[in-house]
């Protein structure tokens, strides 16, 4: 996986080292208006990242890319991540916070990451979970 520039956002490969980070941006409570619960602690962020390092399921077979936005010259602002099943089609699925509700800049996450996902896997087909009000799903 490599870094993804944008005029305004940059999509950088989630790793354990953005745990801390993004534990403050995934404790903003608008994001779980309709769902789920911001991680418990920092630490327990950290270690589901490290997991999510491997880039792919436990059993192998999905392959797993995941995403930090980060807007030009500011923090991070959500993230996007695209799930590659067998069959080479992708669930996209996609958190961002207040500070990045424009469309133009929701669009522009959704579209690199899909874009990525099809050139590193040969995607063929894709589904997609906006998620710019709820929080992330479980994996």
């Amino acid at each position: 996986m490599r870094r993804l520039v944008t005029k305004r956002l940059i999509l950088e490969p989630q790793v354990a080292a953005h745990a801390a980070e993004m534990f403050r941006v995934l404790s903003e409570p608008a994001l779980y208006e309709f769902e789920n619960a911001p991680p418990t602690s920092a630490e327990v962020l950290h270690e589901r990242f490290t997991k999510l390092e491997s880039r792919r399921s436990p059993d192998g077979r999905q392959q797993w890319l995941n995403w930090v936005m980060r807007l030009r010259g500011d923090g991070l602002v959500g993230f996007v991540q695209a799930t590659v099943f067998p069959d080479r089609s992708a669930g996209i699925a996609y958190v961002r916070t207040l500070r990045c509700r424009t469309l133009r800049r929701r669009t522009q996450a959704r579209e690199r990451s899909i874009r990525a996902a099809s050139r590193a896997a040969g995607v063929s087909a894709r589904r997609e979970r906006a998620g710019s009000r709820g929080a992330p799903r479980s994996r």
